[in-house]
C-alpha cells in the first residue's frame, strides 16, 4: 500500500512539473528588458514571427535598432538579424547589416517571469515586463 500511495505521488508531481515547464508561444510574446549594465537593451516580440529591437546607452541616446522575424523551436528562440549585446555597444560604434546574425537563445519560466538567456557565463538574460 505505501508503494503505491509513494508510485501515484510520483506520478501526479512528475504530471505537474511538466504542466509547469511547457511554455507556449503566447508566454513569449511582449516586452522584454536586457539586464547589461552599460546599455538598455529593449527587445519586442509579437504574434505574427516578427521582433523589435533597440539599444540605447545609458543616456538615452540610440545605439542601435532593427526589426526582423524569429522561430520557436524546441527551448529556443531563434531570432535573424540580431546584434549581440556583450554588454560592450556604444555610441562611438556604427553598426550595420554585417554586425547581425542568426543568434538562437534558450527560454524558460522562471520564478521571475519569462526569461530568454543571451550569455549564461556572463550572465545577460531579457526577463519579461
Amino acid at each position: 500500500m505505501k508503494y503505491e500511495l509513494k508510485f501515484c505521488r510520483f506520478i501526479i508531481y512528475g504530471f505537474l512539473l511538466f504542466l509547469t515547464s511547457c511554455n507556449s508561444k503566447e508566454e513569449l510574446l511582449g516586452q522584454y528588458i536586457g539586464s547589461f549594465k552599460n546599455n538598455i537593451d529593449s527587445l519586442k516580440i509579437n504574434s505574427k514571427g516578427r521582433y523589435e529591437r533597440v539599444i540605447y546607452d545609458n543616456s538615452g541616446k540610440k545605439i542601435f535598432s532593427n526589426k526582423s522575424t524569429y522561430k520557436i523551436e524546441g527551448g529556443f528562440i531563434n531570432f535573424n538579424d540580431f546584434l549581440l549585446n556583450e554588454d560592450d555597444l556604444s555610441t562611438s560604434s556604427n553598426y550595420d547589416p554585417t554586425d547581425v546574425v542568426v543568434a538562437s537563445l534558450p527560454y524558460s519560466l522562471t520564478f521571475s517571469g519569462m526569461k530568454i538567456t543571451s550569455n549564461f557565463d556572463l550572465e545577460y538574460f531579457y526577463i519579461k515586463k
